[in-house]
């Protein structure tokens, strides 16, 4: 194998294992970013859904007659929010989590913030979730995007490389 082939090939392995930990890392920062992002829009959704039931009373929205229970999804089933009486708990507890809901036959993934609050010497519990399928969806596409562009680059470089070394090992090679 000529030298500058084994120079170009050393530098394509090197390129490879930066680039692998790059995406890597990359990787894990838009998943974290992403989540942070869901998590903050689900506190705002917290706050405007108790501000609202703060102005009409918790009464308009538990019906007596149906487990004391308040449940609403959005049309395209990408958010939801739930109110129950009976929390377990402490008022003023928040949580996260992941969950898949099955809703009208269908599965969902959701992010999911749970509160619980009291009104009236009575704990509440408010769930807000929100659908999660377009961040795996964004992290499938990114991914996709930044492995083709990594080959590209990859590719261009080793070429670029055996030029470089093929002009400048060239006075060695006639000999």
């Amino acid at each position: 194998m000529r030298l500058e082939l084994k120079l170009a090939l050393i530098g394509a392995i090197s390129k490879i294992v930066i680039f692998l930990i790059l995406l890597t890392l990359v990787q894990q920062l838009i998943d974290s970013l992403a989540l942070r992002h869901t998590d903050k829009d689900l506190i705002k959704m917290k706050d405007k859904t108790l501000s609202i039931v703060k102005k009409i009373g918790i009464k308009s929205y538990l019906n007596a007659e149906q487990d004391s229970a308040f449940a609403s999804y959005n049309i395209l089933k990408d958010e939801f929010i739930s109110i129950t009486l009976d929390a377990d708990g402490k008022a003023e507890q928040m949580r996260f989590s992941q969950d898949t809901r099955i809703i009208e036959d269908e599965e969902f993934d959701f992010r999911i913030l749970n509160f619980n609050f009291e009104i009236d010497h009575q704990l509440y519990s408010l769930e807000i979730g929100k659908n999660i399928q377009l961040i795996y969806n964004l992290d499938k596409t990114l991914k996709n995007v930044s492995i083709s562009i990594i080959l590209i680059v990859l590719v261009i470089t080793i070429i670029f490389d055996l030029g470089i070394f093929k002009y400048l090992l060239n006075p060695l090679n006639k000999k």
